[in-house]
């Protein structure tokens, strides 16, 4: 399966510990989905590729939501 994300603004917490950006996207197949992403790791050591990602990474704002996701309710 293939999906492609977007960042959104919003940043929840999953389980009432971990902060979590939430991401919105299509399966390859239409199917519209949300990700709730903690980390996310670029795989490279090329120091141009690692300040270009975080500095796109940084542009994306951030919008804290007070509520709880709990990770047993997902499938």
């Amino acid at each position: 399966m293939k999906m492609t994300l977007t960042a959104t603004d919003t940043i929840d917490t999953v389980n009432g510990k971990i902060e979590a950006r939430i991401w919105e996207g299509t399966t390859d197949a239409g199917v519209p989905v949300k990700a709730w992403i903690a980390v996310i790791q670029p795989q490279t050591d090329d120091e141009a590729l690692l300040a270009a990602f975080d500095d796109e990474l940084k542009q994306v704002p951030a919008k804290r939501e007070l509520t709880s996701f709990d990770i047993r309710l997902a499938i």
